[in-house]
């Protein structure tokens, strides 16, 4: 450590210091000031954590002096240099989100996919290469500045999930999205035109895809629930179908005759479990880059046809139950667990179903 002496720190004694001294202040315990080989001379603390562990926390260069600060929190206790230390040294947001990823959550294969591109387009690209330790929560402001309003929610919530469990594992100290504001999805009220109705039918020129984009037209699925349809949730014989990874768990809907017609016309191999098998034997990965091709408004999306769907069943007069139980929204009956009972909503089915070709001219 080189020559070391205890003496009242004075600009003297500075002055005279030789290459490789420390002076230890006689007043301040544990503060120092120290010369290696060049002319600069550097005040430090130095003080032991409460696991014993010896720390050295520069303050400041000679002629500027201002211990107090650090010298504050060595006395209560705290350790500004191994906080330093963690910071620098500490996990990045980049493998806080592969550590995350990697574990197993319970997730639908789905909600996996989607937290996966969120975390690679998104998160990663604008806070992968900080330190978790150093997020605030003004830069989680900021990041969630520069999404998107609907992506904000779902990105912020995610990041948010994601803090909570380097929490609880003590990776942070705090969750730092905890208390900000995070703006709700803009409500989905776009529905299709007359017009649009129209061009979409133009648009599908017969083939796997288009008849899955025909299929949510006529009869109000989610994207997922029809490119992923598997032969053995199809019953035929009594109109309906059961669906067992919908987002809201198993769910039972009524088959129009028309959305029977599109499934039956695809080739049932014996190794296909899939009525939509794209590439071997397999649903076709994402639906967008096809959905593009169709050439619609930028603000339809195939989700806009699940909500004309709901939306033209209103317009036909059928009650807030019916139309619950003709796109199984979450807040459906349990009797739909029955549908194959009730013949009224599979004649609801066919209706709404008729009127949406009729729209489409096809």
């Amino acid at each position: 450590m080189g020559n070391s002496y205890r003496v009242r720190i004075g600009l003297k004694e500075i002055a005279a210091m030789e290459p490789n001294t420390i002076l230890w202040d006689q007043e301040v315990r544990g503060f120092v000031a120290r010369r290696q080989f060049s002319d600069i001379v550097t005040f430090s603390v130095v003080y032991r954590t409460k696991e014993n562990v010896q720390r050295w926390q520069k303050l400041e260069r000679f002629p500027i002096l201002t211990p107090p600060l650090a010298l504050r929190a060595k006395a209560l206790g705290q350790d500004p240099a191994g906080d330093k230390m963690a910071l620098r040294n500490g996990m990045t947001v980049a493998e806080l989100c592969d550590q995350y990823s990697a574990r197993d959550n319970g997730k639908k294969l789905g909600t996996i996919r989607s937290d996966n591109s969120r975390i690679k387009k998104h998160i990663k690209p604008k806070l992968g290469k900080m330190r978790i330790a150093s997020i605030t929560s003004e830069q989680v402001e900021d990041f969630m500045h520069g999404l998107s309003r609907g992506g904000a929610s779902r990105c912020i919530g995610l990041l948010g999930a994601m803090f909570n469990y380097a929490v609880k594992r003590k990776l942070c100290a705090v969750n730092p999205v905890r208390g900000v504001e995070i703006p709700k999805d803009a409500k989905r009220n776009r529905r299709l035109s007359e017009l649009e109705y129209q061009q979409l039918g133009a648009a599908l020129k017969g083939g796997i895809i288009s008849d899955i984009f025909l299929l949510l037209a006529v009869t109000g699925f989610r994207s997922s629930e029809a490119k992923n349809l598997r032969w053995e949730e199809c019953d035929l014989e009594r109109n309906i179908v059961t669906l067992g990874d919908s987002k809201t768990g198993v769910s039972v809907r009524p088959l129009s005759d028309i959305a029977i017609e599109i499934i039956k016309r695809q080739k049932r191999a014996h190794q296909n479990e899939y009525v939509f098998a794209y590439q071997h034997g397999r649903p076709v990965y994402s639906l967008r880059t096809y959905w593009l091709k169709l050439g619609t408004a930028r603000d339809v999306t195939p989700h806009v046809l699940r909500h004309s769907f709901a939306s033209l069943a209103a317009d036909l007069g059928l009650a807030d139950s019916s139309i619950a139980g003709l796109i199984g929204h979450k807040q459906q009956s349990m009797t739909s667990r029955y549908l194959h009972l009730d013949k009224t909503l599979i004649s609801a089915a066919n209706i709404v179903a008729a009127e949406t070709l009729r729209l489409m001219r096809c």
